[in-house]
């Protein structure tokens, strides 16, 4: 698995804002849960304080914010953009919990408001906060989009979002 930090020039000169500790560990969780890393806990905390977790095998960068759309959105595109990847920009909102904006490398627009969505046993997805839109199947090579649904129903969709507003976990459990 090949996972690069950002150096920045500066400490002053960061592209991404700031993120707090509880933001980082739902987005440290959350690639955790999706096998887009496999490291300790402790490693992979050290590697997002730099703001933006570019993972060249999967082709994705992750990045996360407390900041309300469309803040830190030009700044993780602009980075995926040059590395060559597709950018997931995590969003926590203490009340609203956690959602998602996905900018695949070959696009120019985001997907916004998607939402992390499991089931016991199946993999991580990215599913539209509306009933339109792709459903973004996750696993340890990135992330693939999808024109059907992983779920049955709109009982089985309710049971599987996940958004983390209390414990950190996204291991998909009811």
């Amino acid at each position: 698995m090949i996972i690069e930090a950002i150096q920045c020039p500066a400490a002053a000169n960061t592209l991404l804002p700031p993120v707090q500790q509880r933001v980082r560990r739902r987005l440290g969780n959350f690639a955790l849960a999706c096998g887009l890393v496999e490291c300790s806990s402790q490693d992979l905390g050290a590697l997002l304080t730099t703001g933006f977790l570019p993972i060249l095998e999967s082709g994705v960068g992750l990045a996360a914010t407390s900041c309300p759309r469309p803040l830190a959105s030009n700044e993780c595109a602009s980075i995926a953009k040059a590395l060559g990847i597709d950018a997931l920009l995590m969003r926590f909102d203490a009340l609203s919990g956690v959602s998602f904006d996905v900018m695949f490398d070959a696009q120019q627009e985001w997907q916004s408001h998607c939402l992390a969505w499991r089931r016991p046993g199946m993999d991580m997805w990215l599913i539209p906060e509306s009933d339109s839109g792709p459903f973004i199947h996750i696993d340890k090579r990135g992330l693939h989009p999808q024109d059907e649904a992983p779920f049955v129903g709109d009982l089985d969709r309710d049971l599987g979002i996940i958004r983390a507003t209390v414990h950190p976990s996204f291991s998909g459990e009811l």
